[in-house]
Order: structure tokens, then sequence, then C-alpha cells
């Protein structure tokens, strides 16, 4: 049997494959969309989603969600089509356009049912903006993957009621489900959390080692915007430890990074904690 390890390296070298050939797995959507593929054109888009989200290629995964979602429909496929929706609400989520994404969803409920409706009832709870309807939600979700033994689905919903309720019991379940799964990205974003809920309980130093951990993670995979929130995670920690040239150094790593995806509301972030940084050191005098 491979090892845990053989299975994430061989998705580093999978990932690092596909993003060489982006371009031309972009132009294949629409070269199948064009020769009237449509089974093709959507299912390759839908696959390319995690590429997209993982190198934050906005422009890319907007481009191929359109056409997949024109393909799916030419080819009256209603769950390619809501398979689309939900990657489209990612994307609109990772934008910080939650109204957005909350209306891809609810198109998209009508057309599935079973495990992909669950799928988009936790997304629906990830953009509400009432505590108790999300709870509500990543709670129907968690009860369905479990009845299903969707271990991926249970760990997703784990990792939403507990970065939600900052409640390390189901985080620690997450984190265990997503080791079981060899799913390191998984894992690296429950030590986000973790991270913050360390921070809460005045362990900074275990909120440190949880944000460097994950940090790690998102730099060997490439995703940059995950790697930005471990650098604002870990200046946070490192600014409780007193530890003030190296939070101004990562935050100065993060700022680039939010700056590079465009990521206005994380860079004024990482700006504000800066300024905070330079004032605690007596760097500025504003």
């Amino acid at each position: 049997l491979e090892t845990g390890w053989a299975r994430r390296g061989e998705a580093r070298q999978e990932a690092r494959w596909l993003s060489a050939e982006r371009r031309l797995l972009v132009a294949t959507v629409d070269d199948f969309f064009r020769a009237g593929l449509h089974e093709a054109a959507w299912r390759l888009a839908f696959y390319l989603t995690p590429l997209f989200e993982l190198g934050a290629h906005h422009d890319d995964w907007h481009a191929t969600t359109a056409t997949g979602l024109d393909a799916a429909r030419a080819a009256g496929h209603r769950q390619g089509e809501a398979l689309l929706l939900r990657g489209l609400a990612d994307l609109h989520r990772a934008e910080g356009r939650t109204e957005a994404a909350a209306a891809a969803l609810r198109a998209a409920q009508p057309l599935v049912e079973g495990l992909e409706l669950a799928r988009i009832t936790l997304r629906l709870g990830l953009v509400q903006t009432r505590a108790d309807e999300a709870e509500r939600a990543f709670t129907r979700a968690l009860q369905v993957f479990d009845e299903a033994g969707d271990r991926r689905g249970r760990a997703d919903a784990l990792r939403a009621l507990g970065a939600l309720r900052m409640d390390a019991g189901p985080l620690e379940a997450s984190l265990a489900a997503y080791r079981e799964l060899g799913d390191p990205l998984g894992e690296a974003g429950v030590l986000l959390v973790l991270a913050e809920l360390s921070r809460t309980e005045g362990v900074p130093a275990e909120a440190e080692a949880s944000a460097r951990a994950a940090l790690k993670t998102f730099t060997s995979y490439g995703d940059r915007r995950g790697a930005a929130q471990a650098l604002l995670a870990l200046a946070r920690a490192m600014l409780d430890l007193a530890d003030l040239e190296g939070a101004l150094e990562a935050l100065m790593s993060a700022m680039g990074e939010f700056d590079g995806l465009g990521d206005d509301q994380g860079k004024a972030e990482a700006q504000r904690l800066a300024q905070e940084t330079r004032r605690r050191s007596g760097l500025c005098t504003s």
C-alpha cells in the first residue's frame, strides 16, 4: 500500500504538472464546447476548479466556469450544472462576494439531492451572516455525511462547526479525518483555526506552531491564499509572544501575497497589524 507521504508527494507533482499545462487546459474547455462535446467541456471545467483555487487563477476560473455552465445546460445535465454552480460559489466566496456565492448555491439546490445537496448546504452555512443559521446548515450537512459514510464531507462539516463554535473537539476530529484521507491542505486549514483558538486560550506558542505548520503545507502546494492567511496567523501569534521583528517580517510577506491576489481586505489587515507592530517597537510615532 502507498504511504500517506507517497500520496502527498504525488499530489504535489500533479499540482505542478497541472499548473504548467494550465493555459492548454483552459483552451481545451473552450475547444470541447465549440466542437459540441458538451459533456467533456463541463467535466473538464469542473475538474480544473481545484487547480484554479490553489493558484488563485480567478480569471481562468471565471472563464471556464462560464463555458462549463453553458455546456452542462446544453447537455441537459442538471448535476453538472449544480457542480459548476457550487464551484462558482467557491470562487465568489474567495473573492469576498458572499451574496453572489449564496445566489449561486440557491440556484444549485433544486438541481440535486442527497450528498451533493449536503455539500451545497454546507457552503450555504459558510456564507450565512447569522451564526444560528450557519450552525443549523453545518449540522444538517454533517448528519447526511455521517449517514452516507462520506468521510471527506464529515471532515469539512466538522471543520466548519469547530471554526464557528471555536471548539477544539470538532476541530481535532476534523484534523484526524483529513489525516486519514491523506489531505494535507485540509489539515492545514484546520491548523489555521486551531492557531486562532490557541491564541484566544492564551497559548501563543501553540498558535505559532500551528500557524508555521499550516504555512509550510500551503507553501509546499502553492496555495497562495492559504499561505497569506497563515502568515497573518503567524504574525498574530508572534505579536502575542512579543517577537515584533518576526511578526513584522511575516506581515510584510503577507502584504505581498495579498497584493498579488488582489485581496484588498487581507492586505489592509496586514497593513494595520504592521502599523501596530511598528508602534510597539518604536519605529513610528503616529
